[in-house]
């Protein structure tokens, strides 16, 4: 089996000195958080929660900030738009950037083996 080891990766922020640190990988309670983050029944319905559909993103991967305020949801709802909009990028390109290198491994890794005779 395989556990997700807990570590983060620095990213910097356009050059400006400023930095956040985001998990490398989520756990599969993480995960199934972030895809479940915005919906939530209402009586019959799902409804759909878009503020949080946003913030799930840099909620669920960032731990840590070059700002002296203590990293929060609280303190992510709290950015301006242009803040928040620099970090999620941030975390949007992580992402993608992790995936690519998982499915570059798996496509290696899963290259079946011949049989030698």
């Amino acid at each position: 089996m395989d556990f997700v080891k807990p570590e983060t990766v620095r990213l910097d922020l356009n050059g400006s000195g400023s930095w956040i640190e985001v998990k490398k990988e989520l756990t599969v309670a993480e995960e199934e958080w972030l895809l479940t983050a915005g919906y939530r029944r209402l009586g019959g319905e799902l409804v759909v929660d878009w503020v949080m559909l946003k913030l799930a993103p840099v909620i669920a991967y960032v731990t840590d900030w070059s700002d002296k305020t203590p990293i929060s949801e609280q303190a992510i709802r709290n950015l301006t738009k242009e803040s928040f909009d620099e970090l999620a990028a941030a975390v949007k390109a992580h992402v993608v950037a992790t995936l690519e290198e998982k499915k570059a491994r798996t496509t290696t890794a899963g290259t079946p083996a011949r049989l030698v005779s």
